[in-house]
């Protein structure tokens, strides 16, 4: 049974290349990718992988980057390259740092 990103032959419209309209926040997370990909940690074909293993709601729900993000998160724990608990840690230092200012 396909999933929802089989989506063959939907017209969503024009796309948008200009690097411009992408935020700060989304050019962080391509240059995360592209850093952890580069690295060898995983492939474009795992990314795609974890990207089309979101549950249906979160990939019909999510934004582009955040379904690369999503990704980014299930393989940096697939691959071993942070626990839960260190990401929690570091999501909650960053927090704290952003409520600082």
């Amino acid at each position: 049974m396909p999933g929802p990103h089989d989506l063959g032959g939907v017209d969503f419209g024009p796309i948008s290349r200009d690097d411009r309209s992408r935020n700060a926040r989304e050019k962080r997370v391509d240059a995360m990718q592209y850093a952890m990909r580069a690295r060898g940690y995983w492939s474009v074909d795992e990314m795609r992988r974890a990207i089309e293993s979101l549950a249906p709601s979160d990939y019909l729900s999510f934004t582009y980057y955040q379904k690369w993000l999503a990704a980014l998160h299930l393989l940096v724990k697939e691959k071993g390259v942070l626990s839960q608990t260190e990401i929690d840690r570091r999501v909650a230092s960053l927090r704290a740092e952003t409520n600082r200012r």
